[in-house]
């Protein structure tokens, strides 16, 4: 399954992942942040957000 955003070559085995890839990558989905006040990815944390929020998630099992 071929990404269908026009210059990219990345292509997938299942469209669940083409369409993932091609919603995180090539669209202005909104970020999530990190709850935790002071945390780099939280809002105003300066190192930006997650474009997924099962990335938030993991972040929060594997940093706090």
């Amino acid at each position: 399954h071929q990404c269908r955003f026009p210059g990219c070559n990345k292509s997938f085995r299942r469209s669940s992942d083409r369409n993932r890839h091609e919603d995180t990558v090539h669209s202005n989905v909104g970020f999530h942040f990190c709850p935790v006040v002071g945390c780099n990815k939280s809002f105003g944390g300066g190192g930006g957000g997650y474009k997924r929020a099962d990335k938030v998630i993991e972040h929060l099992r594997k940093k706090h």
